[in-house]
């Protein structure tokens, strides 16, 4: 997708993967595919932007959970996209 976009002059902003340890089917598998997606999108080059929303979800003291205080959240699916406003770059 990113090599396609690009031949049509699109830029490409890539977004990591936010941890979700705790939920109901995550499992250690799924958390190392998870580290390898997030390395690949900051370490490739290929994007030609990031929008981290692990850094800034992500439980410093236990990084494969998001903060608890967003755990809290009744819609914790938003609960991302508003901490991870701060990190996108403005326009």
């Amino acid at each position: 997708m990113i090599a396609e976009a690009h031949q049509h002059g699109i830029k490409f902003v890539c977004s990591t993967l936010t941890p979700f340890a705790g939920a109901s089917g995550w499992t250690p598998a799924q958390e190392t595919v998870r580290e390898q997606v997030n390395s690949f999108i900051h370490t490739s080059n290929e994007c030609d932007g990031v929008i981290d929303q692990d850094a800034a979800i992500r439980d410093p003291n236990n990084p494969t959970f998001m903060l608890a205080a967003l755990n809290q959240n009744p819609a914790p699916r938003q609960a991302p996209a508003r901490s991870s406003s701060a990190f996108a770059p403005a326009a």
